[in-house]
């Protein structure tokens, strides 16, 4: 719950995930990751960046949402960037994921942060307006059409695609991850951009939190 400074100007948060069972028996332990929260300490600005992940409707010991939970207050302001795995194409099933995300996953896995990011604004905007009535009502729960836009600002960038050794693919398969977690972000109007991280890719942002430049404005090959 505490960042730490790992050099000059630069603190990290680390948070636990879950990365599959250590076996198929009954009690296998969870395979641990991690999620890290780097943060530049002068501006307040940070980025997530997860290591392998599953996602929370197939872990045993859901992990994701507590990450979610903690990011919400700072999207897009002071977080306006997230790199997480997606590993396989769409149709993979959970069976054979092997503690990893595949588009639906990684679609259904943000819109989880959407509903985190809506409940923080309702919550803050309550303690705004500070009045008895208004503590009194009955929460509303968050519906499909309030994640609308709700993750404007933020960008996405897919890393860890897995080859594809059967070559069902004409494409590289990062290119295929992005078109296919974009579909379904669209689909469900969060509003986040998608990226797939390629590479030698130059990531950069404009001064202002709020209006990231895309990485594809000035790629540079490293």
């Amino acid at each position: 719950n505490e960042y730490r400074s790992i050099m000059d100007g630069i603190s990290v948060r680390t948070m636990p995930l879950s990365h599959g069972l250590c076996g198929s028996h009954a009690d296998a332990p969870t395979y641990e990751s991690t999620a890290f929260f780097i943060r530049h300490d002068q501006s307040s600005q940070e980025f997530l960046f997860f290591g392998d992940v599953e996602p929370d409707s197939v872990a045993r010991h859901p992990r994701l949402r507590s990450v979610w939970a903690a990011a919400a207050p700072k999207v897009p302001h002071a977080l306006s960037t997230l790199f997480i795995e997606c590993s396989f194409p769409r149709g993979r099933p959970d069976g054979v994921l092997y503690g990893h995300l595949s588009p639906e996953h990684l679609a259904a896995e943000l819109s989880s942060l959407a509903e985190e990011v809506v409940s923080h604004r309702r919550n803050a905007k309550d303690l705004a307006d500070d009045t008895r009535a208004r503590k009194k009502q009955k929460r509303n729960p968050v519906l499909p059409e309030d994640l609308h836009g709700a993750l404007d600002g933020l960008r996405v960038f897919i890393i860890q695609c897995k080859e594809d050794l059967q070559l069902q693919y004409d494409r590289p398969m990062h290119d295929i991850m992005d078109d296919q977690v974009r579909s379904l972000v669209d689909e469900r109007g969060l509003g986040a951009e998608i990226h797939a991280a390629a590479q030698g890719m130059h990531i950069c942002t404009s001064p202002h939190p709020f209006h990231p430049m895309r990485s594809t404005d000035r790629p540079t090959d490293v």
